[in-house]
Order: structure tokens, then sequence, then C-alpha cells
């Protein structure tokens, strides 16, 4: 330990060159490029690009090894990605370039193509080939390499192309894995989001083909992730398609469910219209007046535009006054219910 204290203490200029003259050469090179090494490391964490790029590179030309390489520009990269995004693609080609087959240059082409579809303000617009190849390097990495760090974030992108595809089987699984391995993750709430709307969808998509069957089967399965995730969008959606089907009792739990793990402001009053509806049909009239007195004292946005409330509010005007009941009635029969 000696000899290396002595060698720091020259990079630093404390001692002069006569107080290493007589150390091995080859302890000096390997300790002079650890010097380099670290210290680039810690300007990086100090947001100093340029002083870790001069020392990594000195480090690489002078004092490391090629296969050293990789490891060190890849770092460089990633820092560069946070503030100039040009810099960063830079350094990722170079790792392709010159070190193709290491984990690095695999994690490189991840991140180009990463780059490339964030970048693009219409998904539609970009080839099939660059999203399918970003599925495939974040499928590569998370596969061969689940304990990086990157790792997190190719099954992030997974799920996010498939969710915005409208590939909602595939977004559904890939949530499912992610909120299964990553619990703590500040992407989260983010895949939370995109498992709740690809399963609600997964419903509406296999209702309008009349396959019950699949949406009692997704529902039976996923039901202990409706309320780990919240998801009252789930519930609201299978409590549209038992309403339809006229399983009024089952729509009535979904639509309460709903209710009670909704984290969407936007669906509470839809929610609240069916449950009148079923209180009407159920003819439990106490029920449907509290329910709508409810509705109307809180003053949602948007409800007056909602044909189910025109529905609803003529039969609670009916109760007191035909004619004002007449006026909701014809309402609804220029609506998109008639």
């Amino acid at each position: 330990l000696k000899k290396e204290a002595k060698i720091l203490l020259y990079f630093i200029k404390e001692v002069s060159a006569e107080e290493i003259k007589g150390l091995d050469k080859n302890l000096i090179i390997k300790n002079f490029g650890e010097i380099y090494k670290l210290r680039g490391i810690y300007f990086i964490k100090k947001g100093e690009l340029k002083k870790a790029k001069d020392d990594f590179f000195t480090f690489i030309n002078v004092y490391g090894t090629y296969k050293e390489a990789p490891e060190v520009i890849y770092q460089l990269a990633e820092a560069y990605l946070k503030k100039d995004e040009e810099k960063a693609k830079t350094f990722y080609e170079l790792i392709i370039t010159n070190w193709d087959g290491t984990k690095e240059a695999l994690f490189s082409k991840f991140r180009l193509y990463q780059i490339a579809y964030e970048k693009s303000l219409i998904k539609e617009l970009l080839p099939e080939k660059t999203k399918e190849d970003l599925i495939s390097f974040a499928t590569l990495i998370k596969s061969k390499y689940p304990e990086e760090k990157i790792a997190e974030e190719a099954s992030f992108m997974i799920v996010k192309v498939f969710f915005e595809g409208k590939n909602y089987f595939s977004a559904r699984k890939g949530a499912i894995e992610f909120l299964k391995i990553y619990e703590r993750s500040p992407l989260i709430d983010v895949v939370k989001t995109y498992y709740c709307k690809s399963v609600s969808s997964l419903f509406e998509e296999n209702y309008e083909k009349k396959n019950l069957f699949l949406v009692t089967k997704l529902e039976v399965e996923d039901k202990d992730l409706f309320e780990k995730t919240k998801c009252g969008e789930a519930y609201y959606t299978l409590g549209d398609i038992y309403f339809n089907y006229n399983l009024y009792t089952k729509a009535s739990y979904c639509f309460i469910r709903a209710y009670e793990l909704n984290n969407r402001k936007e669906l509470i009053p839809k929610i609240l219209l069916k449950l009148g509806l079923l209180a009407l049909e159920d003819k439990n009239l106490d029920l449907f007046n509290d329910i709508f007195n409810f509705l109307n004292k809180s003053k949602y946005k948007d409800l007056t535009k909602d044909p189910y409330y025109f529905y609803l509010m003529a039969f609670y005007e009916g109760q007191k006054n035909l004619g004002s009941g007449d006026y909701y009635l014809n309402l609804v029969l220029n609506s998109t219910l008639s």
C-alpha cells in the first residue's frame, strides 16, 4: 500500500518524480489508470462531463486496455443522455462500432432505438421494424442482464411500445411482469395506468366480439391486480358489459367496486349514473333519488352532456312534474340513446 500511496501523492504533485523512480513501471501505469478512471467517475457524479470525458479517454488511450473501454464510454454516454442527446448518441455509436458483442453494445443499441422512438411525435408513422427491434433489444436485456439498472427501463419500454401500438394483450402481460419485479420503481404509477387501460380495452374488444368467456376469464385472472392497481376503470367497463347483458346484480357489484377503487375523477359521475339506472331497474326509488340528488349537488363537469343523465332526469323530474319530465325525455330521444 505504501507504493500505491506514493504514486497517488506523485499524481497530486505532493512528491517529486524521484520518489517513485524505483517503483515497478507496470504498477505505476496500473495505478495511474485507476486514478484517471475513478476521477472520471467522480466528475460524472459532479456533472462535469467535459472533465470526465478527458479523464476517461486518457485512461483508455494511455493506461487502460481495449476491453475496459466500453464500460467507461457507456457511463459517459449515459451521463450525456440527460444533458446532450446528440453527444450521447455519438458515444453509443462508438461503442457499437468498436465493441459490438459486448453488453454495453447491446445497451447502446437499445438506447439509440429508444431515442428514435421517443422523438417520434406520431408513433404510427414509425417503421414497424424500428418498434420490433426496440422490443427485441429490450427483451434481450431483460433476459440476459436482469440485474443491470437499464433492465428496468427496458421492461418499461416493452410495456409502453405495446400499449401505444394498441397491442393490449402484450401490454397487459408486460405490465403484470413489471409490477411483480419492480415494485419500488419510479415508473410504477405509469405502468399501473398502462395495465388498467390495457385490460379495460381487452374487455371492450372481447365484448364487441361477443366473447364473454374471455371477458370473465380475464376478470378472474386479474381480480387481485384490479385491487392492487386501484383499477376502477376495469370494473366500470365490466359493469357496462354485464349491464348490457342484463346481468344487473353483477353489474351493480362492478360499478360499486369501480366507485371504491376509482382514481379518475371524471369516471365518478358515469359510475353514479349507471348505479342510478340500476336502482331504477330494481324499483328502488329511495336509492335512485339519493344517488341523483348527490349527482346534482356535486355539479360534475360535462354531466349534462351525457344522454343517461337526461334519461334519469326525465324520471326524476317526472315524479314531481310530468311536463318537466317530458322535456328531458325529448332530449333523450334526440340523443345517442334513441
